[in-house]
C-alpha cells in the first residue's frame, strides 16, 4: 500500500510539472536559429549556418547510447544521403 501511494504521488507530481510548450505551425521560422554552439570538432555552428535552401536534417542522439554506438555507420549513411540531396546536416 505504501509503495502504491508513493507511485501515485510521484505520478501526480510529474503530471502537474509537465507543461507543453507552444506548438509551431508548419512553415514557421526555426526558434533560436542563430544561436551558435561548438560542434564535435570545436567549430562554431548554428542551425541557420547549417541550413540550405532545401532544408536541414537535425538528428538528436547520445554518443554514449549503445544503440547509437552500434548504428554509427547508419547515421553516417543518412547524413551522406542528405548531403547528396543538398540538405544541410
Amino acid at each position: 500500500m505504501k509503495t502504491l501511494m508513493t507511485v501515485l504521488l510521484f505520478t501526480g507530481l510529474i503530471t502537474m510539472a509537465y507543461k507543453p510548450g507552444p506548438v509551431l505551425p508548419i512553415g514557421s521560422e526555426m526558434p533560436k536559429a542563430g544561436l551558435s554552439m561548438k560542434d564535435i570538432s570545436g567549430k562554431d555552428i548554428s542551425l541557420k549556418k547549417a541550413a540550405t535552401s532545401k532544408g536541414l536534417l537535425v538528428m538528436f542522439s547520445c554518443n554514449t547510447c549503445p544503440y547509437v554506438i552500434k548504428n554509427q555507420q547508419r547515421t553516417l549513411n543518412i547524413c551522406n544521403y542528405a548531403k547528396d540531396k543538398k540538405l544541410g546536416v
